[in-house]
């Protein structure tokens, strides 16, 4: 953990510096309150000394932390006025991570062609500005984030080949973060294909990589998704075990959408288990089901998420499975 003291009357350029470290460390522990925090009173000193990168900077760290918050609309608000800082400063790769921060504020409501469009542009400015190393890392996250947006139209072709030259970037690169994640995106195209088995090969490997660089926002993902296959392959015992370690996670790292959608995996489990389950004990654990279908798509709808409907359709084929278990014989 860097050095977070700041004297208050001390507006340095210094002490901006060491906010941006402090905040990025909270944000890898999942801490958003406060990196949010940090950034905010880096974007004052900014904003004092007329540091108009280090302003749009810091709008654009405050976007990512708003949006994990669930806080959609203010994340595209810090993210577009950064996009104007930038593309006044001629700042290409700053304009650049712009749009990819509005693209990801995008592909969380689920609006998946505004994203994409907002992800190609972003794409096409670093790869007209090769040189950079650090474009190549971003590079690199907009393929694999390009992949993400066609799994989600149901493309999984064209997601396997940006994840692939994602992955190959990462490994160039020698970046074990993004390598892990991107390991993660592929093996959702192999979930979503029904291929639990190879799906279930990846996440794994997602998931030590995580756990050998602590990256606990990573490993929520990873648990969750385990959780989820093992719970498609009727592995009640390790599903849950997942999901309770990636509902724990979530609920430290306070990343809403993922803690939701957690919830919502803990419905599915139980109609899983009810499924295994006979008398009794198999209309309790449908009920429990609904319980936590309903906590969890209320939440989603509160914070405006794109997969409140998805959750929502899958809590009324439950309920509807309940009503008919439960009609009298004739």
């Amino acid at each position: 953990m860097p050095d977070i003291t700041i004297e208050e009357n001390n507006p340095t350029i210094q002490s901006q510096q060491k906010l941006f470290a402090a905040g990025e460390s909270h944000f890898n522990l999942g801490e958003f309150d406060a990196a949010a925090a940090c950034f905010r009173r880096a974007n004052e000193i900014a904003e004092a000394n007329g540091e108009q990168t280090a302003v749009a900077e810091s709008l654009n760290w405050l976007g990512e932390i708003k949006y994990k918050l669930g806080e959609y609309g203010e994340a595209l608000l810090c993210h577009q006025r950064s996009e104007e800082i930038f593309t006044s400063l001629e700042n290409p790769r700053g304009v650049a991570q712009s749009l990819l921060g509005i693209g990801n504020v995008h592909y969380y409501q689920s609006s998946y062609e505004n994203a994409l469009d907002c992800f190609a542009r972003s794409l096409e400015i670093l790869e007209a500005h090769p040189e950079s190393p650090e474009n190549s890392i971003a590079t690199a996250t907009l393929k694999k984030n390009i992949g993400n947006v066609y799994v989600c139209l149901g493309k999984y072709d064209e997601a396997l080949s940006y994840y692939t030259q994602s992955l190959e970037i990462y490994e160039a690169a020698d970046d074990h973060a993004g390598y892990a994640h991107a390991l993660g995106c592929a093996g959702s195209v192999y979930y979503y294909r029904g291929e639990y088995r190879q799906a279930l090969e990846y996440f794994n490997r997602s998931l030590m990589l995580r756990e050998e660089i602590n990256d606990w926002l990573g490993i929520a993902i990873a648990t969750h998704w385990i959780g989820t296959i093992f719970r498609k392959l009727g592995d009640v015992q390790q599903s849950r075990a997942s999901l309770t370690r990636s509902l724990a996670l979530c609920e430290n790292t306070t990343w809403k959408e993922l803690w939701y959608e957690t919830i919502c995996e803990f419905g599915m489990l139980c109609e899983v288990e009810a499924a295994q389950s006979a008398g009794e004990l198999k209309t309790a654990k449908l009920k429990e089901a609904i319980a936590q279908m309903e906590k969890g798509v209320q939440l989603l709808k509160e914070i405006g998420s794109g997969q409140a409907e998805v959750h929502g359709k899958e809590l009324k084929r439950i309920k509807k499975n309940l009503n008919v278990k439960n009609q009298p014989r004739i």
